[in-house]
């Protein structure tokens, strides 16, 4: 390419410029010829087969080489770069006919008349290996990292399950266990002493506390109502969890038979619940908020809805991006679509729509 921009560069009449098209058409680099009004008068055969053009095309204007944003800055930087200095080179993206983008490395030559008038521009351009390989092995790099996202995800789901088991049935064994035993011990205590015996009623409640600290962490760790009843159930224990705990008041609206879907999918929905509902906590200043649920042709539409503060999504800080962040990578493991609508003073909608994955029994 060296070769030749510096033959166009020293190229300097538009009338001799165009003396050299013929030569220009059978080169491997991308050539075009404009005048000053952008109409492209010239176009050489690999640059057309590069962007899907034929001879014939009238819709071939300079202003469709480029995406909207290059073909501001090659107007507003290129074409004055080229008249005061004479060429102008840059690292750009072209659009080819059917869409599909081309990085090129381009210089950009104006062809002046004998009085120093622009006639002419020039472009001779090259395709960017360099820079398609990195944008490709990124793209790799992106979808290896998601597939590790969906494998620490889902080892997690099965850590937290089979914690919350041993929590339930070992820990909670337990506990009862002492408890029992410790009633044996108060029913035969034949000792009047009040302390002693306030002293035991005392470790009586404290373990019966113990025990229901036991069966919350034990649900918020892997409720096993999702596992043993299904979603709708999960969702609405959920809601009366949260309920009790915050006092914001939970409406649900399902509107689907949701124990059918796959178990994977109804983990995901769960999560982006109790997600929701832990910002919602944390940050909405809600008083109410409402869960609605729907069939839409071969889609679960899942919204949920505060009455919070809202907040400005272009200028969210870092406490709520990580949570929302961790909701677009489940519902992108399941193929779905994620959304978040706020504004300040007006509460936050969360939008999921997600395709029906049914369970491999049904």
């Amino acid at each position: 390419m060296g070769i030749v921009a510096s033959f166009l560069e020293s190229t300097t009449s538009g009338e001799e410029l165009l003396r050299f098209v013929p030569i220009l058409e059978n080169i491997s680099d991308f050539v075009w010829i404009t005048d000053i009004h952008d109409r492209i008068i010239f176009i050489n055969r690999e640059a057309r087969d590069a962007l899907d053009y034929s001879e014939t095309d009238s819709d071939l204007l300079i202003e469709n080489l480029y995406l909207p944003s290059a073909y501001k800055i090659f107007k507003e930087e290129g074409v004055l770069s080229a008249i005061r200095t004479g060429i102008w080179k840059t690292q750009t993206t072209w659009i080819a006919k059917n869409k599909r983008e081309i990085i090129v490395s381009q210089s950009l030559l104006c062809h002046k008349s004998k009085e120093g008038v622009p006639q002419y521009f020039s472009a001779i351009a090259r395709s960017n290996p360099a820079v398609k390989n990195s944008e490709e092995e990124l793209l790799k790099m992106n979808e290896q990292l998601r597939s590790l996202s969906a494998h620490l995800l889902k080892i997690r789901e099965e850590e937290r399950s089979r914690i919350s088991r041993e929590i339930h049935d070992e820990l909670g064994q337990l506990l009862t266990g002492m408890k029992m035993d410790v009633s044996w011990i108060n029913k035969r205590l034949k000792s009047e002493d009040s302390a002693i015996q306030n002293k035991i009623v005392s470790l009586l409640d404290l373990i019966d506390m113990t025990i229901s600290s036991v069966r919350r962490i034990s649900s918020d760790l892997r409720p096993g109502i999702l596992d043993d009843f299904g979603l709708s159930e999960a969702l609405e224990w959920q809601a009366i969890e949260f309920q009790k705990r915050s006092g914001i008041n939970c409406h649900l609206d399902l509107r689907v038979d949701l124990p059918l879907i796959d178990k994977n999918l109804s983990i995901t929905l769960f999560r982006i619940f109790q997600e929701s509902l832990t910002n919602i906590t944390k940050h909405s200043q809600a008083q109410n908020v409402w869960l609605q649920i729907k069939t839409i042709d071969n889609f679960i539409n899942f919204r949920i809805e505060d009455d919070g503060i809202g907040m400005d999504i272009s200028t969210i800080k870092t406490k709520y991006t990580l949570g929302l962040i961790g909701m677009q990578e489940r519902i992108n493991m399941v193929n779905g679509e994620f959304s978040v609508t706020s504004s300040p003073g007006n509460g936050t909608v969360i939008t999921v729509n997600v395709p029906i994955i049914s369970h491999p029994d049904n």
